[in-house]
């Protein structure tokens, strides 16, 4: 009586296995989007300090250009830059 009874209700939630398993595969792709997210900021931090280093080299330059050019000619001759 008791097996007939169990298989005229029908079943409903999820097993332990089932949550096992969706647990797991969670974790996995939580895992995933911190790698992927560690990965962005390391080049983004990369891409930044390259941005910063051609700037400093460029407003070197501009200077560099601004003196030679604002430089007299020499006492024994010559042309400007």
């Amino acid at each position: 009586m008791f097996l007939v009874r169990c298989s005229l209700i029908p079943a409903s939630g999820f097993s332990l296995i089932e949550v096992v398993v969706a647990m797991g595969i969670a974790a996995i792709v939580f895992l995933m989007v911190g790698v992927l997210g560690n990965q962005f900021s390391i080049v983004s931090n990369f891409v930044n300090q390259k941005l910063q280093n051609e700037g400093r080299a460029q407003s070197a330059l501009q200077t560099m250009v601004r003196e030679i050019r604002s430089a007299g000619p020499p006492a024994i001759g010559g042309l400007l830059v």
